[in-house]
């Protein structure tokens, strides 16, 4: 419960102080089944609305398997490659979207 308050405080942070931040585009490399993927697409979607993610399947590329099947969930941006892989928690991700 305690993680969740701190979330929806973190989501609207930027909202109480006039800050806005600019859209980013995202990868979420995960698979079917991966809990730890849910949870961070609900943190991804909670500390932040002003990422468009796309969701990328890795179990469909032999490629993407060998990269991301033990770190995934991992997100990546698109404007500079830059990496983030789990764990991560809502600082982590705000600073990694900043």
């Amino acid at each position: 419960m305690i993680i969740l308050v701190l979330c929806v405080f973190l989501a609207n942070f930027g909202k109480l102080n006039g800050f806005k931040m600019a859209k980013i585009n995202v990868e979420l490399y995960s698979t079917l089944g991966c809990h730890l993927c849910d949870d961070a697409t609900v943190l991804l979607q909670l500390v932040t609305q002003n990422v468009n993610i796309k969701y990328i399947e890795i179990a469909e590329s032999d490629a993407l398997v060998a990269l991301y099947a033990t770190r995934i969930p991992v997100l990546k941006r698109l404007d500079n490659a830059r990496e983030l892989a789990w764990p991560f928690d809502a600082s982590m991700l705000i600073n990694f979207i900043q």
